[in-house]
């Protein structure tokens, strides 16, 4: 093709026809400008695919993440509400009259001693967030994606206080009050100290500490669940507006 253009070229020049030539040089011109242009859109386009793509991959991604935290909401939610109806069936015990106050300290037995600390596995918002690829994101899915992730680290900010309050209180009351975990079992065949761990003003330390230590302890799980509540909303509208983002 190069030679077609070149014999034309040349051919003209023999001739002296000046006119015609500079047509021609233009035209060559307006041809390879034209080859330039096409070139370059068609890099462009393939970039665009290629960001596309990627783009679409993370899409996929932050949509089985969703189903990640869905899942483990779900399951935290069953632990949550489970300590929840333990606590509500204890605070029924009050309203018996005159109850004594060692049978309010076994019933506490039945309430949950345990604490979990929010903890999310998904991590494709991060990887966003590291990489810098998070400008890939229409601005609306990346604004929603970072408020969704600010409340997730609020969440498990809140949590991790929250429950230390729980543990600082329980620990305070149990050291002080009775002893080591094992402490009353051993002390079973030690009539005068059992009785002395276990005198009526000490029993209601016990209580008033264990109770401020539950307190806290309900404080932090019902504020997990409003923002449990919270995130289940925010999965919702992003994952539709991802959605939306994969059809077109």
């Amino acid at each position: 093709m190069i030679k077609f253009f070149r014999k034309i070229r040349y051919d003209l020049m023999e001739k002296n026809k000046t006119g015609k030539y500079l047509k021609y040089a233009i035209g060559e011109i307006v041809l390879v400008v034209i080859g330039i242009l096409i070139a370059l859109q068609l890099n462009i386009l393939n970039e665009e695919s290629k960001i596309d793509t990627i783009r679409k991959g993370y899409y996929n991604q932050l949509l089985a993440d969703f189903e990640k935290d869905k899942n483990y909401i779900e399951e935290m939610n069953l632990f949550l509400d489970s300590n929840m109806l333990k606590l509500k069936e204890y605070k029924k015990i009050f309203e018996q009259p005159n109850i004594p106050t060692i049978q309010i300290i076994q019933s506490m037995d039945n309430l949950s001693w345990v604490v979990d600390i929010i903890r999310f596995q998904s991590n494709t918002m991060k990887t966003l967030q590291n990489t810098g690829d998070i400008k890939l994101l229409p601005v609306n899915v990346r604004n929603k994606m970072l408020e969704y992730n600010r409340l997730q680290e609020r969440a498990t900010d809140a949590s991790r206080a929250n429950n230390q309050s729980f543990l600082d209180a329980y620990n305070f009351t149990a050291t002080r009050y009775t002893g080591s975990s094992n402490f009353l079992e051993r002390i079973i065949n030690q009539p005068n100290l059992f009785e002395y761990v276990f005198k009526e003003n000490r029993k209601i330390q016990i209580i008033l500490g264990f109770e401020a230590a539950h307190l806290s302890k309900e404080f932090s799980e019902l504020n997990t669940l409003n923002f449990f509540k919270k995130m289940l909303i925010d999965i919702d509208e992003i994952s539709k507006l991802i959605n939306k983002e994969l059809e077109e």
